[in-house]
């Protein structure tokens, strides 16, 4: 750069003080590393970065509201076109008048959509939508707000990011919500497939048996009841009584316990050829609802 940029204080504690730009990266802030270092206790260490890139300056923040342009506020974490004479503001207490020597067409003057609009150049522009480019600062570092150069001294490049304001926005969004549903829908329908896997075809049916047979077997106590009140019960009706009562008390254990008793009574009167139940066939009823409900 034959002939750099300036910068003069032109507000806050520091006013008066100039600075010349000679470096291609000069950074702004409290901190006495920067190359331009000014005595606000307001400002942050580093409260902003300005660059020369293909004959234009370019200016950076990585804080928010931090710094403004002709009074217009730039976004942080992105690089900035600046015109060829602009009043920057650095908090609120500081204020740099930035001038360069550079022709109004490459400074980047020539387009006012390529810098921030000051007040007078904002008239007139509501109602249709407005294209802004900004050039945005490239780098490896994860989680540097503050810009560095890179290995080998240079800078790392310029790259300019477009931002449309309305349909394009509202687009993505809708596109990014159809997106979510669909993943949420195959993960629920995965999330189904794969209980019918755990569980296994046989549960429900398994379960529905159980249910019909215990139901049978209160039928059963029904049919077999005594026809006297003081009649005392026999053993089979007891232990019949005592598996229902368990398995309403979900005690499987006590359940299975008392269909192991009421299937011994059952074989050792098969062996003596006599009845338990008093009916042949419903013993040889009884047996097949114990081995449903004893499960294999």
């Amino acid at each position: 750069m034959s002939e750099p940029a300036t910068i003069t204080v032109t507000r806050g504690p520091a006013r008066g003080q100039f600075f010349e730009l000679e470096a291609e990266l000069v950074h702004i802030g409290r901190a006495e590393s920067n190359q331009v270092v000014l005595e606000d206790t307001n400002l942050a260490d580093h409260q902003a970065s300005i660059v020369f890139r293909n004959g234009r300056y370019a200016i950076f923040t990585p804080l928010p509201d931090a710094v403004s342009i002709d009074g217009s506020a730039i976004p942080p974490q992105r690089w900035v076109w600046l015109p060829g004479e602009a009043d920057i503001g650095l908090g609120q207490r500081t204020s740099l008048r930035f001038a360069t020597s550079l022709p109004e067409s490459t400074s980047g003057n020539g387009d006012a959509e390529d810098r921030p609009a000051g007040k007078e150049q904002r008239k007139g522009r509501k109602g249709r939508r407005r294209k802004r480019q900004l050039a945005k600062f490239v780098t490896d570092a994860q989680g540097e707000s503050r810009v560095q150069l890179g290995e080998d001294g240079q800078l790392p490049e310029l790259s300019l990011d477009e931002e449309l304001t309305g349909g394009k926005t509202e687009q993505k969004k809708s596109g990014s919500n159809s997106v979510l549903l669909s993943l949420m829908l195959v993960v629920s329908t995965a999330l189904s497939i794969l209980l019918l896997v755990i569980e296994g075809p046989g549960i429900g049916t398994t379960n529905r048996g159980f249910e019909m047979a215990r139901t049978e077997l209160k039928k059963m106590l029904e049919d077999t009841k005594p026809k006297t009140d003081g009649q005392p019960e026999v053993a089979w009706r007891l232990l019949v009584r005592d598996a229902l009562s368990a398995a309403a008390r979900s005690d499987r254990t006590g359940e299975q316990l008392a269909y192991d008793r009421l299937l011994n009574l059952l074989n050792a009167e098969d062996r003596r050829k006599s009845s338990l139940t008093g009916d042949e066939a419903r013993d040889q009823r009884l047996k097949e609802m114990i081995a449903t409900l004893k499960g294999p």
